[in-house]
């Protein structure tokens, strides 16, 4: 994380609100759930170029369309 903060450092509403510690605390939170974010979109986008086959017809089509809705 960060020096000001801990991993098992928790805001409390007894400390002053958005001190410089729980700015630290909710940027590192802010910037994980971003790339975790960013890994998924990567990730969907591989398995939609993987599977961007020739379908041999259009009831394969659609279901092949609808499995990737679902994601």
């Amino acid at each position: 994380m960060n020096d000001i903060v801990t991993a098992d450092y928790v805001p409390s509403e007894d400390e002053p609100f958005m001190n410089e510690r729980q700015k630290s605390y909710f940027r590192h939170k802010l910037i994980t759930w971003k790339n975790d974010i960013l890994r998924e979109a990567r990730e969907t986008l591989e398995i939609l170029q993987q599977e961007n086959a020739n379908h041999p017809d259009l009831a394969d089509l659609a279901s092949s369309e609808a499995d990737r809705a679902i994601e």
